[in-house]
């Protein structure tokens, strides 16, 4: 009788043991989950930090596009009003003076049309 009972209290022992087993490798197993759970999440971090880098550097690139387009057309549009092309040359002999109001009123009428133009 007491040899049965030494197996069965051995057996016991080793009921415990495989439970205590098991429980350790479930324990293990959470902990490799967390660490994964905690890595995955400082990847998700790190990949957030960079596509917010890389939206603030495309609405800085987005910024100076907007400031190159504005001082084209500032450029441009002082080109327009500026100087009208310079002229065109005396005229040749006696009817040069005639010649020469005609293009100071075609010159008067044409900034007339652009401040026109300028108030609308």
């Amino acid at each position: 009788e007491n040899a049965i009972l030494l197996l069965l209290l051995l057996l016991l022992l080793l009921l415990l043991l495989l439970l205590l087993l098991l429980l350790l490798l479930l324990l293990i197993i959470i902990i490799i989950i967390i660490i994964i759970i905690i890595i995955i999440t400082i990847i998700i971090i790190i990949i957030n930090i960079l596509l917010l880098v890389l939206l603030l550097l495309l609405l800085l690139l987005l910024l100076l596009l907007i400031i190159i387009i504005i001082i084209i057309i500032i450029i441009k549009e002082d080109e327009k009003g500026g100087g009208g092309g310079g002229g065109g040359g005396g005229g040749g002999g006696g009817g040069g003076e005639e010649e020469e109001e005609e293009e100071e009123e075609e010159e008067e009428e044409e900034e007339e049309e652009e401040e026109e133009e300028e108030e609308r």
